[in-house]
């Protein structure tokens, strides 16, 4: 029996995404999906205060998915998630949001990098010395995440590469030397 699942799917309730829940499973059970977890980010800003765009919102994003899961239930399982964006900028918050209690599905990403510099948008990727800089601290970053913070997945580690089109091939083999230590430690904490 096949069982095809996507745990990363935003909403309206994230800054990146204008569907609502409704069509997202309807999108999910067409597409032949048995399961969604619908996973809106929750950020951390650099002083490692939660932004307010995610927390205004937790009360209808609550009601709105616990209305979709009852609406597909027998149809399309719907999970509760969130994509925690640099969790490890305030470790203490972001265990107790994991850990709430009430998340089928924790994504643990790093969008930003220290001092808040947006990963999309806050390099110049056309010189190579910017790309290598950004990955070493992305990978160090990530493997302070993984030491400090509480996720189950890690979400898109291949994430600059995207702003990268047109400079680099879509490969991360030129920071293997950072990426490595990482994969390796990523494993061991999801015990792999």
């Amino acid at each position: 029996m096949t069982h095809l699942t996507d745990t990363h799917i935003h909403t309206w309730y994230s800054n990146d995404a204008h569907c609502n829940m409704e069509e997202v499973c309807r999108a999910a059970w067409e597409g032949g999906l048995s399961a969604v977890a619908i996973t809106d980010h929750f950020e951390y800003k650099k002083d490692g205060v939660p932004s307010p765009y995610y927390l205004m919102r937790v009360e209808g994003r609550t009601a709105e998915l616990a209305r979709v899961k009852a609406r597909w239930e027998g149809r399309l399982e719907v999970l509760r998630g969130v994509e925690i964006g640099q969790p490890h900028w305030n470790a203490a918050h972001s265990r107790a949001v994991a850990g709430n209690g009430d998340y089928d599905m924790v994504i643990g990403s790093l969008h930003d990098l220290r001092p808040g510099v947006s990963i999309y948008t806050g390099y110049d990727y056309s010189k190579a010395e910017v790309r290598d800089e950004m990955y070493r601290q992305f990978f160090e970053e990530a493997r302070e995440m993984v030491r400090v913070a509480d996720f189950d997945t890690f979400g898109h580690y291949d994430y600059p590469i995207r702003k990268m089109e047109g400079y680099v091939e879509p490969t991360l083999t030129p920071w293997k030397e950072y990426a490595l230590p990482f994969l390796k430690e990523l494993a061991d904490f999801l015990g792999i």
